[in-house]
Formats: structure tokens, C-alpha cells, sequence
């Protein structure tokens, strides 16, 4: 039996802040920083999130985002 095709088409990472590690891949690939969203109320300023997409027609991902997330929730969540 043939194996379903599978493609990775964008990938989430998370981050202390971001906005900080959208602004570095920017830097790093060229891509431009489509999307933004600014912290959830409640949460410090680094909160948020933020999507790059590479140019029109380029090979490989169409999308990076970087979310944070509080380190007691990835703490609990690896834990266990």
C-alpha cells in the first residue's frame, strides 16, 4: 500500500517575544511580516503573535508564525 503524501506547509515557534523573532526572520529570509497581533489583555507586552510569508512562486513554506507561550503552561504540558 502506498504511503499518503504529506506536506509541511508552515510551521508555529514559540517564543519569549514574537515580534522580536518575526523582526529576525525578516532579517534572515526577505520574508515580510503579513499579519500581527499585539498582546492579550493580561499578558506582558512581549505577547502576541506575528506571520511572515515568503515571496509570490518561492519553493518550500508558505508561512512562519511565532506565538508565545507562558512558561508554566509549557512546563505543565512537558511534565507530565
Amino acid at each position: 500500500m502506498d504511503r499518503p503524501r504529506m506536506r509541511v506547509s508552515s510551521v508555529v515557534l514559540g517564543a519569549a517575544d514574537p515580534k522580536a523573532l518575526a523582526d529576525f526572520y525578516h532579517r534572515l529570509l526577505g520574508w515580510e511580516i503579513t499579519e500581527q497581533y499585539p498582546a492579550r489583555p493580561g499578558l506582558p507586552p512581549q505577547d502576541g503573535w506575528a506571520m511572515l510569508r515568503p515571496p509570490p512562486g518561492e519553493p518550500g513554506l508558505r508561512g512562519l508564525a511565532g506565538t508565545r507561550e507562558a512558561a508554566n503552561d509549557a512546563a505543565s504540558r512537558y511534565s507530565r
